[in-house]
């Protein structure tokens, strides 16, 4: 009994461990759909809007669970510490990687690191409780006192996971300055740890603990050069993909100008031949002259929003959509003065509009194709719709939706360049299927 009290203590700060884990993991690469209702539920701003929610999913429950098992299973046998911490390793990146369909580096260092962090938490929870209650027992990994140290590291870190992002919703922005502080306090109190004679460890342990706290900072550091340089070649793709954009839309309106600065320099010309047809009496070769003329509607003529280049935009779509046999229905309520840029909006309405049509003229029945579009305001908020058939379901990658196109070139981009746009504004981009509808939803705070 006296030992089971100890097992116990630890395997429930492997759990918390385990959990805090993969809580970043799901923070960081993209919340599963799978969530239970439970305490953590959103809280209402201020301003009236929604605070994103910081879900404990099923998965973070069930890995959670995983590694208490383990750890009371591993408990009964003579292992080292590094086997332990590889166990734990085991909940999260196999989990989290074939089971959970997350990203495996993120995976792996998370894990890693995380047990790094948690050992080096570990022995100054350690030295610091042995030191205060002047009970040397604290820094007996098996005793209680040295259950009870392990699991205060734990208990914090898990709630300052789940409690900080509700409580300060743009921590999510500052993460890796918010690690960084973290451990740069780690590696004081590591330092620190030579004034706490005799409850200190011995010297290989403490030169251990300096290497790894040093071996952290640096792996952070570089962690994060590595998101910087795919967040600028992110960048640079989108650039490109938004300047293919506008000069693919340039060239369109610049030939329909074209067309109808030629019909007026030959207004005259046909002017008088329409006169003499209708002179001579020539009624039906005039309608068929007058219909030569009017040729192709290239400009929209419909009023969406008020916005020439907005309603051009969804125009063009609208005719390119006609053309490929594909039904296209558009309900608008666009408010005026919206201090909206119409750039940002384009962005937002063409990529959504090129992908859906992209989507539904795969869609081998004619009869089963279309595309909508739903533009309202709800209270201050602008919500822009798209939903499409599609005949290939798109594939889900670490919680996000990919692209199904294989040739190379800049594709996958739009809906990034179309979030990057909504995002301007506090708003959001989601996309979702069911069963053959696609749907993405951008929503946009107004200014």
């Amino acid at each position: 009994m006296n030992q089971l009290l100890p097992h116990l203590l630890q395997a429930l700060a492997s759990a918390m461990r385990t959990a805090t884990c993969l809580l970043l993991l799901s923070r960081l690469v993209g919340n599963q759909s799978l969530e239970v209702n439970s305490l953590l539920q959103s809280s209402v701003s201020p301003s009236g809007g929604q605070n994103p929610k910081y879900p404990v999913t099923i998965p973070v429950f069930l890995g959670a669970g995983a590694a208490f098992l383990l750890r009371m299973l591993l408990g009964c046998f003579p292992l080292s510490e590094f086997a332990l911490a590889g166990a734990e390793v085991t909940c999260v990146v196999p989990y989290a990687v074939l089971l959970w369909k997350k990203n495996l580096r993120l995976s792996l260092f998370i894990a890693i690191f995380g047990e790094i962090a948690f050992w080096l938490w570990n022995v100054l929870s350690s030295c610091g409780l042995g030191s205060l209650t002047g009970d040397a027992r604290f820094l007996e990994t098996a005793s209680l006192q040295g259950s009870i140290a392990a699991l205060v590291p734990a208990f914090l870190m898990l709630s300052g996971t789940i409690l900080l992002p509700l409580r300060w919703p743009a921590c999510n922005k500052h993460a890796y300055r918010i690690f960084t502080v973290l451990l740069m306090l780690t590696m004081f109190g590591v330092i620190g740890l030579q004034s706490l004679e005799p409850y200190r460890p011995d010297d290989d342990q403490y030169y251990t603990c300096i290497s790894l706290s040093a071996l952290l900072l640096l792996s952070l550091l570089i962690y994060q050069l590595r998101n910087l340089y795919e967040t600028e070649h992110e960048l640079a793709e989108l650039k490109d993909q938004q300047a293919e954009m506008i000069t693919r839309e340039y060239n369109t309106l610049q030939n329909a100008y074209s067309m109808n600065a030629r019909l007026f320099h030959d207004f005259r010309n046909h002017l008088g031949a329409l006169r003499r047809l209708l002179q001579t009496e020539q009624y039906e070769e005039a309608m068929r002259y007058v219909d030569d003329l009017a040729g192709p509607d290239t400009l929209s003529k419909t009023s969406w929003t008020g916005d020439d280049v907005i309603d051009y935009l969804i125009g063009s779509k609208a005719d390119v959509a006609k053309g490929l046999e594909i039904p296209f229905t558009a309900q608008v309520e666009f408010p005026k003065n919206t201090m909206l840029r119409s750039a940002d909006l384009c962005s937002i309405l063409g990529n959504l509009l090129d992908n859906a049509i992209e989507a539904a003229q795969k869609v081998p029945n004619p009869s089963e194709r279309f595309i909508s579009l739903t533009i309202r305001r709800i209270n201050h908020m602008i919500l822009i719709r798209v939903e499409n058939s599609f005949e290939k379901a798109p594939v889900s990658v670490g919680g996000t939706l990919r692209t199904t196109k294989t040739e190379a070139g800049l594709h996958g981009f739009g809906v990034k360049s179309a979030r990057a746009a909504a995002e301007k504004y506090d708003g959001t981009l989601q996309t979702s299927f069911e069963g053959n509808v696609f749907r993405a939803v951008a929503t946009l705070s107004l200014p």
